[in-house]
């Protein structure tokens, strides 16, 4: 019984695996909006003539809070980055996503997006970070505190 159990569980696992690898993409498609300075959301084809609209979280940073901001400087740090995410892709501009898996928020997924015909090899990431308004982060790390003072 225990050899089978494990088996059967080996075998699921494996199907898992398989699952999630199958769709990480590449998905291409085109942004909509701008919602902050790590997400936006974009019209993904994710099959031929089946498309489907979807909140992106950009992997590997995160921008200061620009719906509940703690504090003046994190308020005008998101304004910074959502602008300069506008400005790297404002609505239509065509994204590719790859490395997509659900993220902690319901309806969102996480990916490593570039811009589909601009800037191949680069990612979106790079981009912001070379702005200097984003910060690297991935989950699990401590939340980075966006009003300590600097001097």
């Amino acid at each position: 019984m225990k050899r089978a159990t494990l088996a059967v569980l080996a075998g699921l696992l494996a199907t898992t695996a398989t699952f999630a690898e199958e769709f990480a993409g590449p998905y291409f498609g085109e942004v909509v909006r701008v919602i902050d300075g790590d997400n936006f959301e974009a019209k993904i084809e994710i099959w031929p003539t089946i498309s489907s609209t979807v909140s992106v979280r950009i992997a590997g940073i995160d921008a200061p809070e620009l719906f509940r901001p703690q504090c003046p400087q994190e308020a005008l740090g998101a304004r910074a980055a959502k602008e300069a995410l506008r400005e790297l892709i404002p609505p239509k501009t065509e994204v590719r996503l790859e490395h997509v898996e659900a993220d902690s928020f319901s309806g969102r997924v996480l990916a490593v997006v570039y811009r589909q015909k601009l800037e191949r090899g680069r990612t979106l990431t790079e981009l912001l970070l070379n702005r200097d308004v984003v910060e690297l982060w991935t989950p699990g790390d401590p939340d980075i505190d966006w009003c300590a003072t600097t001097d």
